[in-house]
């Protein structure tokens, strides 16, 4: 007898959760009823409508994350990235939600969607691992040289850095170093990655054996720093 009055309290919910929801002093009400109407008789569109209609003036998180559940139940993947990137633009965002967003906007194809997210994670540090922060920088990175954005897809490769485990970020700053002495106009940020190279290990023939080649930039005679050539 109870499976058979849910379609039953279900309609109850939705007709009382407009009645909540076009009043903003009962917005927060008209929601609980929505989640309730959904528990009771999912009707993914009605509860979906109910929210366009009224999300302007309700908790922001809330709809999103309401959203989400409708947009995962009806498998409507512009719906998902919308709602995810409604939750990463809240105050309690987390990098697995900017991951799982980013994913969707991808499979999308929408660059400018993921690219949108991403830099929220830039301002992200919800006690994850570092890991994470470096993922969203070389995310930014790739989809940066992608636009033509090479300057910028640089940077973010050299952020990055900051947050990867010693010998990958040895690696990665090698690599950058060696990009930017290819580049006039990027000489003194390859000399600045060279000196932190050398740093720990004046010595290590890895980095000194490229700057004997012929390259724009001199090691000083009395000391393991680099400079520039100068004509």
């Amino acid at each position: 007898m109870q499976s058979g009055r849910a379609p039953t309290d279900g309609d109850l919910f939705y007709r009382l959760a407009k009645v909540r929801l076009a009043d903003p002093d009962s917005g927060e009400q008209g929601l609980e009823l929505i989640e309730r109407a959904l528990d009771a008789s999912p009707d993914f569109g009605r509860a979906h409508a109910l929210l366009s209609a009224s999300a302007s003036a309700l908790d922001p998180a809330r709809v999103a994350a309401l959203l989400e559940r409708i947009a995962r139940a009806t498998g409507d993947d512009r719906a998902l990235a919308n709602a995810l990137a409604g939750q990463i633009a809240a105050p309690d965002a987390t990098l697995s939600r900017v991951r799982e967003g980013v994913a969707v906007a991808v499979r999308l194809g929408d660059a400018e969607l993921a690219e949108r997210m991403l830099e929220s994670g830039l301002t992200l540090d919800d006690g994850t691992d570092s890991g994470d922060a470096a993922w969203v920088r070389l995310e930014l990175a790739s989809l940066a040289e992608a636009a033509g954005r090479l300057r910028e897809a640089l940077e973010y490769r050299a952020q990055a850095a900051e947050h990867l485990p010693p010998n990958e970020a040895r690696s990665l700053r090698l690599s950058l170093a060696e990009e930017y002495a290819e580049n006039p106009e990027l000489i003194a940020e390859a000399v600045a990655l060279y000196e932190l190279l050398l740093a720990p290990d004046p010595a290590d023939r890895s980095i000194w054996q490229p700057l004997l080649q012929p390259s724009p930039l001199v090691i000083l005679p009395s000391s393991p720093r680099i400079s520039m050539c100068t004509p």
